[in-house]
């Protein structure tokens, strides 16, 4: 999907972009939160507690780009989420 923006969306975007930056904002696309999706799938919810933590989000930035690996923390399995393409 091609999407054209004009001089004020752009600035308004680019500003977006540096302040999520700053505050360590970590986004998931929709092709990673649909693998997310079912890949929980495989997996039995459990109560962990009132505030979850079935599962730790790990977001590691690098030089290129920023790994994103899912852990179940109940069975030990993990699933990277990592969109290699885009570095």
């Amino acid at each position: 999907m091609l999407v054209t923006l004009d001089d004020t969306q752009l600035n308004k975007l680019t500003k977006l972009v540096c302040i999520s930056k700053k505050l360590s904002l970590f986004v998931l696309d929709d092709t990673q939160l649909n693998k997310l999706a079912e890949w929980q799938e495989n997996h039995t919810p459990i109560y962990v507690g009132a505030i979850g933590g079935m599962y730790t989000f790990s977001f590691t930035p690098t030089g290129i780009g920023v790994i994103i690996e899912v852990k179940n923390n109940t069975t030990g399995e993990s699933i990277n989420l990592t969109d290699y393409d885009s570095w």
